[in-house]
């Protein structure tokens, strides 16, 4: 668990490197994200003990989702300032995002399930 947990952190590393190297305008952890991805799409399957990592961690995803709630309260006259603005931002990615996963579903549909 200890080797899938200093992947994890090395590939957020990674990302933050990045992301100020190339002053990208999305978050560093993403970026490590987005590698490991691409990382476990080339390997095609997850090792066991980062899958058994990965799952234990989701545990704590509400601790996750705390700062992002604080800062929509701490925000809230900034984003009342904008209502049919901020309304179609919201509608607009939820219908790209049920739009991808949609696709995404079918596609992995149609392949079956994998070993």
């Amino acid at each position: 668990m200890l080797h899938s947990v200093l992947v994890l952190i090395a590939f957020q590393l990674l990302g933050e490197f990045i992301q100020a190297s190339f002053d990208l305008p999305i978050h560093g952890a993403i970026c490590g994200m987005l590698l490991l991805l691409v990382v476990l799409i080339i390997r095609g399957r997850v090792s066991a003990p980062l899958r058994t990592t990965a799952n234990s961690l989701f545990q704590y995803l509400p601790l996750i989702l705390i700062p992002p709630s604080v800062g929509v309260m701490t925000q809230w006259q900034a984003l009342t300032a904008q209502p049919f603005a901020l309304g179609a931002v919201i509608v607009l990615s939820t219908a790209i995002g049920l739009a991808v996963s949609g696709f995404l579903f079918q596609r992995l549909a149609r392949k079956g399930p994998s070993a």
